[in-house]
């Protein structure tokens, strides 16, 4: 037992060294967390996309910038189809658990979070100010 323990804190110690930025793991974090939830819905996984990713992050910043948080006028990501979008706004940086929760209380945002069709996901995030307030945008895409 004691090994054991000695082991995981060795390995998440080990994996708190990895060169990794604070968005990157929040990221791959929220990934994780969709998966494990689409795996307790009877769904498949979806693969993480970084082309997805980095148009979510792109456009939670524009979304800072023109302190404008709304749904992009075309989701279009070059190499993907039936890309479908969620946002969530937080009053700060947040595990990803909260976040899903509040989806999964929201029919339209379940629906795409827990789609069978998808087959991608990426997933972006920015902190920043808004409305005068620091605030963390979500940005997730999903692609078949």
């Amino acid at each position: 037992m004691r090994r054991s323990l000695l082991a995981c804190v060795v390995l998440s110690i080990a994996a708190l060294a990895l060169p990794m930025s604070a968005n990157a793991s929040v990221e791959q974090s929220m990934v994780d967390s969709i998966n494990a939830v689409r795996a307790e819905h009877g769904v498949a996984p979806v693969q993480h996309a970084p082309r997805l990713s980095r148009s979510c992050s792109a456009y939670a910043k524009r979304m800072l910038k023109s302190r404008r948080w709304a749904h992009a006028n075309s989701t279009r990501v070059a190499g993907f189809r039936g890309v479908a979008e969620i946002l969530a706004r937080t009053p700060r940086r947040t595990a990803p658990g909260p976040v899903i929760r509040m989806w999964l209380n929201s029919a339209v945002h379940r629906k795409v979070l827990l789609g069978n069709r998808y087959r991608h996901v990426g997933v972006g995030t920015k902190t920043g100010r808004m409305g005068g307030k620091r605030t963390t945008l979500w940005v997730v895409r999903f692609a078949r």
